[in-house]
């Protein structure tokens, strides 16, 4: 059926206009299953919700725009798993990034998924390459608590510094990316 046609069925719910061909109860949409009346009642008694309101002016549907809000959200909130300053809210963070990397309808939503996903992406051998560093200064002091060797105990204090200087460039990278990230999320724009 075509919009022309009289007898086309509008669902109020979904906006999806049944085809003569559809199958299912003539009283149910066979796109979203609700009943015509109980959605038409609801319509009269409550007002227009905006998804009605948006499928009449033929923009984007209601579904669309909560879907793209939400995929914004959720960009918000990695972004504030980046921020914080501990490994598991950014693993966190990284996997709600890699989790929904693909289901982006949104192009500055998707844009900023990729930004955080790549970020942590980025991170993984200097991450591998601290930690491998810190086992190495663990088991030179472990050496001097055992043996007493003082050019062990300098190693560990000073690669323990070493240690810390780099993981706090590391974060600060991390924070500076996130901030960036955020602000144009904000303003409405690609990372």
């Amino acid at each position: 059926m075509s919009a022309h046609t009289p007898s086309a069925k509008v669902c109020l719910k979904c906006g999806y206009e049944r085809r003569a061909h559809d199958a299912g109860p003539a009283a149910a949409c066979p796109s979203c299953g609700a009943i015509y009346a109980k959605v038409e009642a609801a319509f009269r008694k409550d007002g227009p919700p905006k998804a009605v309101a948006s499928v009449a002016d033929n923009s984007p549907t209601m579904a669309v725009e909560y879907i793209d809000a939400t995929r914004r959200r959720t960009a918000h909130v990695i972004y504030l798993l980046f921020a914080l300053p501990t490994g598991v809210t950014a693993l966190l963070g990284y996997s709600l990034a890699k989790a929904n990397r693909d289901n982006y309808s949104d192009e500055i939503a998707a844009a900023h998924n990729d930004w955080q996903y790549e970020t942590l992406s980025m991170l993984l051998w200097p991450v591998l390459a601290l930690l491998a560093m810190a086992v190495v200064l663990g088991l030179a002091q472990a050496g001097y608590w055992l043996t007493n060797d003082l050019p062990l105990h300098r190693f560990a204090q000073r690669g323990g510094t070493v240690l810390l200087v780099l993981a706090g460039a590391l974060y600060a990278w991390i924070l500076l990316r996130t901030v960036r990230g955020w602000l144009q999320l904000a303003r409405g724009a690609g990372p």
